[in-house]
């Protein structure tokens, strides 16, 4: 490595650990509703139309440059790169965008890797998932509260989605939406208590095409939810952290 990748690694690096900084453009990609998993697409293009393959090796270091990477993958003249950091990947797309790379003379375009995740489908089973939600419930934020929605219409909103051109029947016949842990309010078991999980929100259903109707509406209003969290931490003070999408899928035949 020379010394000149060996000063960008380290100025990016740095700049990536600056809080201030680091909090400014997280509420920039909230902003802008960018993906804050950290997903990054590469493309070579070309204006003679000539295809070029990517070399594995020199783009992940390249990439490397800016953070850890979690995932990536190269085919052809495309390739997937997942940063364990969304300033990371902010970082990378920014200065690695239509970048000019003379000895091919192509582009090199960089964009996040905004494709939709594909569901399982399995006939006569039932489809599970667990959302955690990584934030104690409290007085203050009131998470649950949050995720629920006033008198539960964030709930009710999203089985009324889910049900729409079944027969007709009650929402919970198709989707069930269940917030469970401490904090809940949701009691169970013999003695009807909370249980002592961290809190967390299942949702279930035989239907696969609800199933995936309810997990991204589920998805969306968690990570509303994270937002709102990242601003209430800044305003007061308190250590402001991205929380991403934790999920667990499961099909119960």
């Amino acid at each position: 490595m020379s010394n000149y990748q060996k000063n960008t690694q380290k100025s990016v690096k740095e700049l990536i650990k600056d809080q201030n900084l680091r909090d400014s453009i997280i509420e920039e990609m909230m902003s802008q509703d960018l993906p804050m998993e950290g997903s990054l697409k590469l493309e070579i293009k070309s204006e003679s139309g000539t295809s070029y393959q990517l070399a594995h090796d020199d783009l992940y270091k390249v990439l490397s440059f800016y953070g850890e990477i979690s995932d990536f993958k190269v085919q052809n003249n495309i390739a997937s790169a997942t940063f364990r950091d969304p300033v990371s990947a902010y970082f990378a797309q920014k200065t690695l965008n239509n970048k000019y790379l003379s000895f091919i003379s192509c582009y090199l375009e960089v964009s996040y890797d905004t494709c939709e995740k594909t569901y399982m489908t399995e006939p006569n089973a039932k489809y599970t998932c667990r959302f955690e939600i990584q934030i104690d419930n409290d007085k203050e934020f009131q998470v649950a509260r949050r995720l629920i929605g006033p008198k539960g219409n964030n709930m009710k909103r999203i089985g009324e989605l889910c049900s729409r051109g079944l027969p007709n029947g009650k929402m919970h016949d198709f989707v069930k939406l269940r917030l469970r842990g401490r904090g809940s309010g949701f009691k169970e078991g013999a003695n009807k208590e909370e249980s002592n999980e961290n809190l967390h929100l299942c949702v279930s259903s035989k239907y696969p095409d609800k199933y995936k109707i309810a997990c991204d509406e589920i998805s969306k209003l968690i990570l509303q939810v994270y937002k709102d969290y990242f601003n209430y931490c800044r305003n007061r003070g308190l250590k402001t952290e991205v929380l991403r999408l934790k999920k667990d899928e499961s099909i119960q035949e």
